[in-house]
């Protein structure tokens, strides 16, 4: 993984290829995101819901997916590399892909699933609240103590600046903040 000195996730070159079919499960449609050398999100693809794409890329090229409607995380669900259990993480680090040499090189794509995170009973309020209301200016007339207010006009601000830098806690393996 690569991280700038300033925290924002950036895809190093690599020369090691890595074949994922990434694959809708949610029940939106989502925004495939590359985040190129610099940091920038760039748009890879959309998905409807139960749709896929095949993608060859590389060790080391960094994705994120959003809701594309507003914007909120999605989650990229794959096999860990040992143990039983599924990984859920936002930010989507490709792993080399297996090769077979039987008549040539054939290599083994990986199916990495996009799903809708487990969020919180508060997140789930904040964001059905965000969704319904009309502006951002209405914020503030609501009868909502003030740091609820803070959350969801938080909703607005990452709808608006989504296309900034994206800073990474790898502790917790979610985005944090954007630049």
């Amino acid at each position: 993984m690569a991280v700038s000195r300033r925290g924002e996730l950036i895809s190093r070159p690599s020369n090691q290829p890595s074949f994922v079919r990434f694959y809708n499960i949610s029940a939106k449609t989502v925004s495939i995101e590359w985040i190129d050398f610099t940091g920038d999100p760039k748009k890879y693809q959309s998905l409807r819901p139960m749709e896929g794409v095949d993608v060859k890329t590389y060790v080391h090229h960094i994705f994120v997916a959003y809701e594309q409607h507003t914007r909120y995380p999605m989650v990229f669900r794959h096999p860990r590399e040992s143990g039983n259990e599924d990984l859920e993480e936002e930010v989507f680090f490709p792993r080399r892909s297996l090769l077979y040499a039987d008549n040539g090189q054939q290599y083994i794509s990986r199916r990495i699933d996009i799903k809708t995170p487990v969020r919180t009973l508060k997140q789930l309020c904040l964001f059905c609240v965000h969704t319904t209301l009309e502006s951002k200016e209405i914020v503030n007339s609501l009868d909502l103590p003030p740091l609820l207010k803070l959350d969801i006009n938080k909703l607005y601000i990452n709808q608006q600046n989504h296309y900034q830098k994206i800073i990474y806690n790898n502790k917790k393996k979610k985005i944090v903040g954007r630049r």
